[in-house]
This record gives C-alpha cells, sequence and structure tokens, in this order.
C-alpha cells in the first residue's frame, strides 16, 4: 500500500529487515536504526523502531555508567600509571566526571554510586540494563530497593524478579521489590525505615511558574496519615458548609492557615492571590459518580474511588490505592437503598448531624466545623398508587454518609459519631 508525502508525492512504506525487532542493541541494531525514517514507515513498524531506540538507549546507559564508574577510580598522583585504579570510589571521585560532564558533584557522585551497586553487587541487573531488557529507571529501583539487605537476599530477588520486570511499570516493580524485602529480610528493612526517619524535614522551594512548594519527607508514615486526614476532614467540613473552592483548594488553604497559625472557623481564611486565581481561572471540583452498595469493600481501586488527581498517586502510577473498608451498618456497607427515581426525600426530625472536632495549630483551643444541614423534608403529595417510605436506617442509628474517596479506617459504626465525617 503506498502513501502520500505532504507534498503530494507518492512514496512507498519503508520496510523495516528481516529480523529487525530482535536485534539486540550493539553496532548492528545502531546500523539498522540509522537508515530508518520513522515518517515512511507503517504503523506497526514504528512502534517497533521505538523498541529498538529503548533497547539502544538502555544499552548506551549501562556503557555511561560503567565510564562514570572507571572514571571515579583513576588515580591522578604522582608515580601511578596510566591504568591504575583506585579499589573503590573516595571522596574526590565524581571531580573530573562532573567537570567534564557539566554535572553538578551531587549528581555525578549519585550516578557513580549506582553504576558501583550495579557492577559489583547487582551484576545481573546490569547485564539487563546493557542488553537492553530494562531500562534505566528499573535498574534504579532494583537498586534503591535491594541497597539495605544482604547480597544472598538480593540476589534471591533479582533472580526471582528481573525477568518479569520489562513487563512492569516502575511503580508496579517497586511495590514487588518492597513486599519481597519486608519478607525475606524483615529487619534490614526495618533499620532502613529507621535511617530514613532521622533524616525526616521540611522543606520549601519556589516553581518555575511562580508559586512555591511547601512539604515534609522522610515522615512517620502513621502521623503523616493522620496528618492528611484531618485537613481533609477539615476541607470537607468547610465544602458542607458551601465554600465555592474545590477539595484540593481547601486542603491547601486549611494547610497553610494550621501552619501559620490562622485561626478558622468553618472555612480557612482567602487571600488576594487565591481570589484572583480562583476566580480568573475556575476549576472544576471532579466529585466521584455514586458507587452501588455492595457487601464487602475490596482493595482494589474501582472507577469511582479516585475523587480528584490530588488524591492518587502519582507519575508512573500502577500502584493500587487502598481503599478502607466501611462499617457494616453505615451507607455503602450493603444497606439496600430505594431506586434512585422513586426514592422519597431526606427526613430530617432533627437529625443531628456529626461535626468534625479540630484542635487549632498554635492556638491549643479546639473548635468545631460543621457541615451544611440536610434539606428539608419535602411536602408534595405522593403519586398515584405509591405509599411513602421512610429511607432505610442502619441498625446502629443514623449514620452520616461516607465520603466514597475518604482514605480513613472507619471504626465500628455504633452510635452516631463514630462514623466517619
Amino acid at each position: 500500500m503506498s502513501g502520500t508525502s505532504s507534498v503530494g508525492v507518492a512514496v512507498e512504506p519503508q520496510r523495516l529487515p528481516d529480523g529487525f525487532s530482535s536485534l539486540p542493541p550493539g553496532p548492528e541494531l545502531a546500523a539498522a536504526l540509522a537508515t530508518v525514517d520513522v515518517a515512511r514507515l507503517a504503523p506497526g513498524d514504528v512502534f517497533a523502531v521505538l523498541a529498538a531506540q529503548q533497547r539502544m538507549v538502555s544499552h548506551y546507559q549501562a556503557q555511561l555508567l560503567a565510564s562514570l564508574y572507571e572514571g571515579g577510580r583513576v588515580r591522578f598522583e604522582a608515580g601511578a600509571g596510566p591504568l591504575d585504579r583506585a579499589d573503590e570510589l573516595g571522596r574526590f571521585s565524581a571531580d573530573e566526571a562532573s567537570f567534564t560532564l557539566h554535572w553538578s558533584a551531587e549528581k555525578t557522585k549519585s550516578y557513580q554510586f549506582l553504576a558501583e551497586q550495579l557492577l559489583r553487587r547487582l551484576p545481573a541487573v546490569y547485564a539487563a540494563l546493557a542488553d537492553g531488557r530494562i531500562d534505566l529507571a528499573r535498574a534504579g529501583a532494583f537498586h534503591s530497593a535491594l541497597f539495605p539487605v544482604t547480597d544472598h537476599a538480593a540476589a534471591l530477588i533479582v533472580d526471582r524478579l528481573l525477568q518479569r520486570a520489562a513487563g512492569w511499570t516502575v511503580a508496579n516493580l517497586a511495590e514487588r521489590l518492597r513486599y519481597w524485602v519486608h519478607k525475606l529480610d524483615p529487619d534490614a528493612a526495618r533499620k532502613r525505615q529507621q535511617a530514613s526517619v532521622a533524616d525526616r524535614r521540611i522543606y520549601a522551594r519556589l516553581q518555575d511558574d511562580g508559586t512555591a512548594e511547601l512539604g515534609g519527607t522522610h515522615l512517620p508514615p502513621d502521623r503523616a496519615a493522620a496528618a492528611h486526614d484531618r485537613l481533609d476532614a477539615l476541607a470537607r467540613a468547610a465544602k458542607a458548609d458551601g465554600d465555592p473552592r474545590t477539595l484540593n483548594q481547601l486542603r491547601a488553604d486549611v494547610y497553610l492557615d494550621l501552619l501559620g497559625g490562622q485561626v478558622f472557623q468553618k472555612r480557612p481564611s482567602r487571600d488576594p492571590l487565591t481570589d484572583t486565581a480562583d476566580t480568573t481561572n475556575p476549576t472544576i471540583d471532579h466529585q466521584p459518580p455514586p458507587r452501588p452498595n455492595t457487601a464487602a469493600a475490596t482493595d482494589t481501586a474501582e472507577a469511582g474511588d479516585t475523587a480528584e488527581a490530588g488524591d492518587t498517586a502519582e507519575a508512573g502510577g500502577g500502584a493500587r490505592r487502598h481503599r478502607w473498608p466501611t462499617p457494616t451498618g453505615c451507607p455503602g456497607s450493603g444497606s439496600p437503598t430505594p431506586p434512585a427515581d422513586r426514592s422519597p426525600p431526606p427526613r430530617t426530625r432533627g437529625r443531628p448531624t456529626p461535626s468534625v472536632p479540630t484542635r487549632w495549630a498554635g492556638t491549643g483551643t479546639t473548635g468545631t466545623a460543621t457541615p451544611a444541614p440536610t434539606r428539608p423534608r419535602s411536602t408534595s403529595p405522593s403519586p398515584p398508587g405509591w405509599t411513602r417510605r421512610s429511607r432505610p436506617r442502619s441498625p446502629a442509628g443514623n449514620c452520616a454518609p461516607a465520603a466514597d474517596s475518604d482514605p480513613r479506617p472507619a471504626a465500628a459504626c455504633t452510635s452516631r459519631s463514630s462514623c466517619p465525617p
């Protein structure tokens, strides 16, 4: 089948050499790629070339690491021969390479250390990188996860996961590596976590777009989760009170108010910059679609579980988001509901709405953020032949609806105040 160029001249699609997809990275594949014009390839051949280019990139990255490691071991002192090498990397091993490549010393040291670990401790991972079977990101995932474990445990984990690593995303590979590290060498994993927690810190830096980034790293996971849940609860309470900002915006504003010692009752403070930005750049607050009631919650994320981009994981995705089970008797735990087109309006009858207790940063006082009241009961007459029924109630009382994307573990629903706000 012939194609047509942009100037209307008929051209024949270029054919790839036989066996092109199975060529290993090296001079032969490089010579074949040099003759390819991707604009003249059939759709399937375009992706065959893409895969071949990735193999070559991985091959050259492995060679670059080997050269960086060798450059860090060369000796410049008087009397040293041209082939003399140091036994290991030293304090100034990165200086000459960083000057040659115009890299920072920190970046050069990190790549030299990665090269040393792959070449001397994880040779199978380095061989897979040189053969183009994995890329540099996956090789780095092996190095990062296996650094604290013993050599024997590292060899077992590499032997188990390396052949399948190319078919996983980097996030999926890191998740499996963490599992096997904790299973085969839990002491090493515990020591690594303790060393990281000892290095906990906060940071603040400017972004290229004129905004700022403020956060913390190496934090204890339980305290970080509790802090995030508190921010989320306060943001949702403000949203229920009628605040027009999105949940992501409310979480950020609550975050800044609490850290800055700004006291608020129901809604976080506003400032001219955010008001102007929110007015000129309206953002849709994406809410999850209604989720059908199920008998049991699962650990696998569903389509309705992700409320906003801020609730999910990052680039490279693939890691599943854990959904805490809803307690029996609360909405979403299997309680039947009337059909959407025939269910009566909600009954209020003085039903109290659970409040969210909050301890304001720096004040030592406790405030209460109360969601918006429920709608008044409708007085419209029932359709002919239909009897109005009250909404089904949970065995433990009137539970407040739990948000679909609320990640907190819900306690047993034994009272009105025990359900998640």
